[in-house]
């Protein structure tokens, strides 16, 4: 009698240690990315690189597309929002990633909705809104944690002069934190 006593008690206590361990795993897995995000560095969130160098707004500008100092900046400003950037706002980026896909963010003061999607086993991020110049954004995901973001876009601008053609690979740097 006292060795079925035991087994009762043991059995027991071994469904109540079970019961426990399942209510401790109802919690569901949040991806990382999800939250909201904006601007991580003081000095501006965007790294911009030409031929792998660190270079300035401007100086891209500048030297990209032959702009004056005083116009450069803000051509490449508008250039990066329509062709890089997309739903990123080019001066004081505020995005949300949602469940469900589902992208929210503020550009130019005017809030919008659109979508995100992982593509390649995580290691890039497709954005789009219908209310942007392309249907879609890629980037590649240099650094996701539960409080930093880092996204590089790389590309080549080719320009095609009467007299000669030149070749411009570049790349940008995001770096959001939430």
């Amino acid at each position: 009698m006292n060795n079925f006593v035991v087994k009762i008690l043991g059995l027991a206590i071994l469904a109540m240690i079970l019961k426990a361990c399942d209510k401790n795993d109802d919690g569901v897995w949040v991806d990382p990315i999800i939250g909201d995000w904006s601007i991580s560095h003081e000095n501006g969130f965007i790294t911009l690189q030409l031929d792998e160098e660190e270079i300035s707004i401007s100086d891209f500008g500048m030297i990209v597309f032959g702009l004056n100092e005083e116009s450069a900046a803000e051509y490449v400003q508008e250039y990066l929002q329509a062709q890089v950037l997309g739903p990123i706002d080019v001066n004081a980026p505020a995005i949300s990633f949602k469940e469900g896909n589902v992208l929210r963010s503020q550009k130019a003061g005017e809030y919008f909705q659109g979508h995100w999607q992982w593509m390649n086993d995580r290691q890039y991020l497709r954005l789009g809104a219908e209310s942007l110049p392309m249907d879609h954004y890629n980037f590649t995901v240099d650094k996701l944690t539960a409080s930093q973001l880092i996204l590089r876009f790389d590309a080549t601008i080719e320009i095609i002069d009467e007299t000669e053609n030149e070749v411009y690979p570049y790349s940008v740097l995001i770096h959001l934190k939430k």
